[in-house]
C-alpha cells in the first residue's frame, strides 16, 4: 500500500505511515512530473493499482467578491484538477486488473453552499460531478468510483481555517468572515471516515455516494426535502449567519 505526501523529509509523518505498513512516496497533485514518478514507481514495485483515494485538499475562506483570482485558483489545483490528473494517470493501470475503486473525497460543502467558503463548495461540487460522469466511463472495465461526504471532523485543514494575511483589511464581509474563521475546529475524530473508505474499496460494488457519519447522514436527508429557500435558511442557521442576512451587527461584530 502506497501513500502520497507531498514532503518526504519529514521523519514523523514517514515513521507514522511505515509503521502502518505503507510505502511513503513524494506526491503533490499539482505537480505533473510527480504524479508521472508516483505511477511509475507503483507499476514498477506492484504491477497493479486496485485501489486509488483522492484524499488532497486545500481550502480558502473568503467572500466571492473579495477572493483573488489565484486563490480561487489555488483551491480548485488542489481539490479537482489534482484529483482528475491523479485518476487519469492512474486508470491505465487500474484497467490491467480485473477491478479496481477510485474513492473521492469530497465534502458536505459539495452538496450546499456555505458562505465564506465559495472557493471550497465549488471545488467540491465539481468534483461531485465529474466523480459521477467518470463512473459511468468506467464501469464496463470494473472500476467503481464513489464520493464519501464527511461531516466535521478534526484534520490538519480543518485546524488552519483562518483568513489570508493579504485578505482585504476594508472588506465590507469582514465581520461575517471573522465569526466564520474564528468558530472552533471539529474536534470529532476522522478514523469513522478511514473505516468508510475501507469499507467502501473492500466492497468491490461500491454505491455512487456515502455520507461518513451520523452529522453527514442527517444532513443529506435533510437538503434532500429542502427547495431553495428552505435550503437558504439552513445555510444561515448551520453557519449562524442570520444576523448577516438581517443587516445587523450580530456576534460577528
Amino acid at each position: 500500500m502506497f501513500a502520497g505526501v507531498r514532503r518526504l523529509d519529514d521523519p514523523g509523518t514517514v515513521a507514522g505511515l511505515e509503521a502502518e505498513g505503507m510505502r511513503p512516496l513524494s506526491l503533490d497533485v499539482t505537480d505533473a512530473a510527480q504524479i508521472r514518478a508516483a505511477l511509475q514507481r507503483i507499476s514498477s514495485e506492484s504491477g497493479r493499482l486496485d485501489a486509488l483515494v483522492n484524499n488532497a485538499g486545500v481550502d480558502s475562506p473568503g467572500a466571492v467578491e473579495d477572493q483573488p483570482e489565484h486563490a480561487l485558483r489555488s483551491v480548485m489545483e488542489v481539490n479537482f484538477f489534482g484529483a482528475l490528473a491523479l485518476t487519469r494517470a492512474a486508470l491505465p493501470l487500474m484497467r490491467q486488473g480485473p477491478q479496481g475503486t477510485i474513492v473521492m473525497l469530497s465534502s458536505l460543502s459539495g452538496l450546499i453552499g456555505l458562505p465564506g467558503s465559495s472557493a471550497y463548495c465549488a471545488s467540491k461540487f465539481a468534483l461531485e460531478g465529474a466523480s459521477e460522469a467518470l463512473r459511468n466511463e468506467v464501469g464496463r472495465f470494473g472500476i467503481g468510483v464513489a464520493i464519501i461526504e464527511p461531516g466535521g471532523y478534526s484534520s490538519a485543514m480543518s485546524g488552519k481555517r483562518v483568513l489570508p494575511v493579504d485578505y482585504p483589511p476594508s472588506s465590507p464581509y469582514l465581520p461575517m468572515l471573522a465569526q466564520l474563521t474564528r468558530a472552533p475546529a471539529p474536534e470529532a475524530d476522522a478514523s469513522p471516515v478511514a473505516e468508510l473508505i475501507l469499507e467502501v474499496i473492500e466492497s468491490g460494488a461500491p454505491d455512487l455516494r456515502y455520507p461518513a457519519g451520523e452529522q453527514a447522514r442527517t444532513v443529506v436527508a435533510g437538503l434532500a426535502a429542502l427547495d431553495d429557500q428552505a435550503r437558504q435558511r439552513y445555510a444561515r442557521s448551520i453557519t449562524d449567519l442570520g444576523w448577516w442576512h438581517d443587516g445587523q451587527p450580530g456576534s460577528g461584530s
